[in-house]
């Protein structure tokens, strides 16, 4: 909310052109609708006057999640917005975030600039000495979900593949981390029965390094693509985690520092893919020539370069 009177200060100061929007997510439909306090009904309204072509036929009477994913089909993710107070650069961390806001911004005049995700660990929090392998008379395969669980990041799929793996007489634990996270279970109760898990809502950056650290194998899905970066992956590729993701929009990009799977992937291929990720797990080679690539001190160079590039035009 504080970032809406934020931009109106901007724009009233005459800052507008000297303002730079840098893009984690590129779909700001929760932002704009909880930030302004709109009704459903009332986000169409505004979505139609924005984006007249786009929006013919957009009807209410649906969840608000329902509502957004419609509109994001559509290509409407909400970044005139920002428009709106003046600032016409923009800058984006995939190929695949690059496309969809230059699609949402067609016809403005707006100037997009694409970065990366860096990769580094939280302030403070350094490389946890132990490892998976420390472990003595405990699980046999530890798997990791992290991130706010949502049906978009297929954690039921995820629950599901554990279950599989526990009935091949696999001795799985399973750990989910982030924020929300007893809000989901709390709606899905049966998701867990009868599986080895270790759930934490709002763990402390340090508490989610940890848990990161002792994971045989870490899944991060999407189901659809968004543009998205995912901090979650990049600190995993830290740590030098395998992690399996879905090949679509910029988790694609990780390349082969992951291990990629169909979007639709069932919980069957997700199950035969962390063992399949255990027995061959990414290059080391290879995360580490990613996370190498993407230092901060890289980030920051190829920013200056972004900056100066649109400060010329």
């Amino acid at each position: 909310i504080y970032l809406h009177a934020l931009l109106n200060k901007i724009s009233a100061a005459g800052l507008s052109g000297r303002c730079y929007v840098y893009i984690h997510d590129p779909c700001i439909l929760n932002f704009i609708q909880k930030g302004l306090s709109l009704s459903s009904d009332q986000l169409i309204r505004y979505i139609e006057k924005n984006y007249p072509r786009k929006a013919a036929g957009i009807s209410a009477g649906k969840t608000v999640g329902r509502l957004h994913a419609d509109l994001a089909q559509r290509g409407i993710l909400g970044l005139r917005y920002l428009r709106e107070f003046g600032i016409r650069r923009f800058l984006v961390n995939s190929r695949a975030a690059e496309r969809l806001v230059e699609v949402d911004l067609e016809g403005t005049g707006c100037r997009i600039g694409r970065l990366f995700h860096p990769v580094f660990l939280p302030e403070g929090v350094e490389l946890p000495k132990h490892a998976p392998a420390d472990r003595i008379g405990g699980p046999e395969l530890v798997v990791g979900t992290f991130g706010v669980p949502t049906s978009a990041k297929r954690v039921k799929e995820i629950i599901e593949a554990a279950r599989i793996l526990h009935s091949d007489q696999h001795k799985v634990r399973l750990i989910i981390a982030g924020y929300g996270v007893n809000k989901y279970i709390d709606r899905n109760p049966d998701f867990l029965r009868g599986l080895d898990v270790v759930y934490h809502d709002a763990p402390t950056d340090a508490e989610l390094i940890n848990y990161m650290a002792s994971v045989d194998v870490a899944v991060q899905l999407r189901s659809h693509n968004l543009g998205e970066s995912s901090g979650v992956v990049a600190q995993l590729l830290m740590l030098s985690r395998p992690v399996i993701v879905s090949a679509i929009g910029s988790f694609a990009e990780f390349g082969d520092a992951v291990i990629q799977t169909r979007p639709n992937a069932s919980s069957a291929d997700i199950a035969a893919a962390i063992l399949e990720a255990v027995r061959i797990p990414p290059r080391p080679e290879a995360i580490s020539a990613y996370v190498n690539a993407h230092s901060p001190e890289n980030f920051r160079r190829a920013l200056m370069r972004q900056v100066e590039e649109m400060a010329a035009d």
